[in-house]
């Protein structure tokens, strides 16, 4: 799993550490984490985002087109694992802001449920990463 950490970028690994930071510091109400936590949390989304198009080379490209047996390929659908869980905290981010202006309550009493969502995107996109390379690197040994 240390091996497996390596693969994060700087950005990611400073914005999982300020989330934990701001989350401690939001529980001991000192004033101003709300706006911070929403700064390390785009910090963060961006730091997914690009892991995201580091590691999930496959959908930049039309090779749906030019393979032939698409739906065979080994690392199609970690990529869109990948894709489609990045997506799902985007929209949940974005719809506790929509939701707080919508109905007046504060999204920052759920800045600790957000947290726990943006590590588990991580990890969990991590994960697939770390499970696909073990999985394309002992299909090469074979060969």
């Amino acid at each position: 799993m240390v091996r497996a950490i390596k693969r994060l970028n700087p950005l990611q690994v400073i914005s999982l550490i300020g989330l934990v930071v701001v989350d401690i510091l939001w529980l001991l109400n000192v004033k101003g984490m709300k706006d911070l936590f929403y700064v390390v949390l785009g910090l963060n989304i961006l730091g997914h985002l690009l892991f995201t198009m580091k590691w999930t080379r496959e959908g930049k490209t039309n090779f749906s087109k030019l393979d032939k047996k698409y739906s065979k390929n080994l690392t199609r659908k970690p990529s869109e694992t990948i894709f489609f869980s990045c997506v799902a905290l985007y929209l949940l981010v974005c719809l506790m802001v929509v939701m707080g202006t919508i109905f007046k309550f504060q999204p920052s009493d759920y800045i600790p449920a957000l947290t726990i969502c943006a590590f588990i995107v991580n990890i969990s996109s991590l994960i697939v990463v770390e499970r696909t390379y073990r999985e394309v690197v002992a299909l090469i040994k074979k060969k």
